[in-house]
């Protein structure tokens, strides 16, 4: 092959690639894009599905207990495998989540640099609670993990978090597995 033969041979093999990893990108694209029925893209799927609690118990075996004096409560269902429960208590906007994991691991969806963090317990069930300082008020979180059914635990508030107010909606929330 000649010296002009190899630089088209080489753009035509650098077009190739280019086409072959545009048409790879655009397939992924499309994947989390929602398509009206003459596939016009509309927008990025949610991942959060808006449910209630028998649909919830039925496709994730969850149950979840409402809060005495919860009020708006609202139920979802995230990724297909993540159960959520959104209430106001007390005046405070509060979120459950339970979800089927194998091990421990932060499933509340809260990222902020906690001031303190504490080991706890819910029922049998290690736990932590952690508290941060957000826009002149206290957030929380606890989570702990309920080995026999597998349950990945969370209670969230997002005003007001004490350790003793996370822990009184946690053991509210959810009923621990005894065996």
């Amino acid at each position: 092959m000649n010296l002009k033969g190899y630089k088209v041979f080489s753009l035509l093999f650098a077009a190739f690639c280019v086409l072959l990893c545009a048409s790879g990108c655009s397939l992924q694209k499309k994947k989390n894009v929602l398509q009206d029925d003459d596939g016009t893209a509309v927008g990025i799927v949610n991942p959060v599905v808006q449910s209630n609690p028998e649909e919830i118990l039925e496709q994730l075996g969850i149950r979840f207990n409402e809060p005495e004096g919860a009020s708006g409560v609202r139920y979802s269902i995230i990724g297909g495998k993540t159960a959520q429960m959104d209430f106001v208590w007390n005046g405070v906007e509060c979120t459950a989540r339970i979800s089927g994991e194998t091990a421990f691991t932060d499933i509340s969806g809260m990222y902020f640099s906690w001031k303190t963090v504490t080991d706890t317990d819910i029922g049998r069930c290690p736990a932590v609670v952690k508290l941060a300082d957000s826009g002149g008020s206290s957030v929380g979180v606890c989570l702990w993990y309920d080995t026999v059914p597998g349950l990945m635990c969370s209670v969230s508030v997002k005003s007001g978090a004490t350790q003793e107010l996370l822990e009184k909606l946690s053991r509210q929330v959810y009923t621990i597995v005894y065996v």
